[in-house]
Parts: structure tokens; C-alpha cells; sequence
């Protein structure tokens, strides 16, 4: 997932899909609907971008897209703004969004690749741990 700011905003509109979520730690509705948008962005294959921008960093970026409220996420195709909701989401209507915004279902990664990427990422974890414990 890629963080976004007003200086390096300009390279998501060469993608061809796009879903950025605007947000602020401030805001606790941004801050509930966070973990719901990495796990879609965790979830969703190669040909949608998932990003993130944080309002203060990216004030003109959210001008640019008319933000009245956060969260507010903005689906952008080809740089062209195709959709955009405020407010959050659960993952089933982010999904939803996603295929509605691109005129196609957007297809999930392999869950065999999700489990794999679980458990190395535990192995990892557990192999840290280890190592911390036994010096």
C-alpha cells in the first residue's frame, strides 16, 4: 500500500486503478475504518493501487478532490476521478465499491497466497522472538 502526499500524489494518476483513503489519526472514524482498508488492500490483486493520504500531508490533493468529510475514499481511474464515498465502509462494501468504480469484479489474491503470506509472516515473528528470549 503506497502513502501518498501532496509531492509524491501526482504518480497514482498514472495507474490505471486507483483507491485512496483520506484520512487523519485525529479523526476516530478514520481511525476505525483504517484496519478495514488495509485488509481489502491486503486482499485485492496487482491491478488496483491501494493508497493512503493523510490530509494534513495532502491538503491539495483533497481539495482537488472536493473533500467535505473524512474518511473519504476516492477511486480514480487513469487518474480520472470514476467514484467516491464518505464515510466508512466494511470490507464487503469496499469490495463492492472497488467493482462498481471499474465497471468489472475485481478479483481477490489467491487465498493459498494469503495463508502463505500468514504463516511466513509468523514464522518470522516467532523466529524474532526466539532469537530476543534466548539472549
Amino acid at each position: 500500500m503506497r502513502l501518498l502526499t501532496d509531492s509524491n500524489f501526482q504518480d497514482i494518476l498514472g495507474e490505471a486503478r486507483a483507491v485512496i483513503d483520506f484520512w487523519n489519526p485525529s479523526c476516530p472514524r478514520c481511525v476505525s475504518y483504517k484496519p478495514t482498508f488495509e485488509s481489502v488492500a491486503g486482499q485485492v490483486g496487482g491491478d488496483v493501487v491501494m493508497a493512503t493520504a493523510m490530509t494534513d500531508e495532502a491538503p491539495k490533493a483533497a481539495a482537488q478532490y472536493g473533500l467535505t468529510s473524512i474518511p473519504t475514499t476516492v477511486f480514480l481511474a487513469n487518474g480520472r476521478l470514476v467514484g467516491k464515498v464518505e464515510g466508512e465502509m466494511s470490507a464487503r462494501d469496499l469490495m463492492a465499491e472497488i467493482s462498481r468504480a471499474f465497471g468489472q469484479e475485481i478479483k481477490e489474491k489467491p487465498v493459498l497466497l494469503r495463508i502463505v503470506g500468514g504463516v511466513v509472516l509468523a514464522g518470522l515473528l516467532a523466529g524474532a522472538v526466539y532469537f530476543i528470549v534466548k539472549e
